[in-house]
């Protein structure tokens, strides 16, 4: 496969697929971004996250997630809270209690709306394909990390 077949494929995969999702989630009035975000505050070990940790997590920038989070407070879904008063850099973002009882009904929701792009494609295929997109992402972020993050 000639590498600029590759990036077709690829842009045309992750293009469906997100415009898949962001029209199952239009009745929530939310992003891909925002479920993403989401999603990790829902699996989160510990009460809540940090700005900075999401960031990460996510691989995008502080600003980016700082007014992701801003549209998901003003939407009702996540509350800001400071573990210690005097120290303003110890605020964690939290899920308000209308978004951990809804989180798992939307994620039933889009699975079932999902499943029949997965139709006919085999569990252990669908694990190694994430395989796979996970260490070409792992190996291709290593070459990028010092430099500019794309927050789209």
């Amino acid at each position: 496969m000639k590498s600029y077949e590759f990036g077709l494929i690829q842009t045309k995969a992750f293009r469906a697929l997100k415009g898949h999702t962001l029209k199952l989630l239009q009745p929530y009035s939310l992003t891909t971004y925002e479920w993403a975000v989401l999603g990790v505050l829902f699996e989160a070990k510990v009460a809540g996250c940090r700005i900075t940790e999401l960031a990460d997590t996510l691989h995008v920038s502080k600003p980016f997630i700082t007014k992701t989070v801003g549209r998901l407070t003003d939407k009702g879904w996540v509350c800001k809270s400071t573990v210690n008063e005097t120290d303003k850099r110890s605020v964690r973002i939290m899920l308000t209690p209308h978004a951990q009882k809804e989180i798992p009904v939307i994620e039933k929701y889009l699975r079932a709306e999902t499943k029949h792009v997965f139709k006919g494609i085999g569990k252990t295929k669908l694990f190694f394909y994430m395989q796979v997109l996970h260490q070409i992402s792992d190996r291709l972020e290593e070459n990028i990390k010092d430099g500019p993050v794309d927050s789209r």
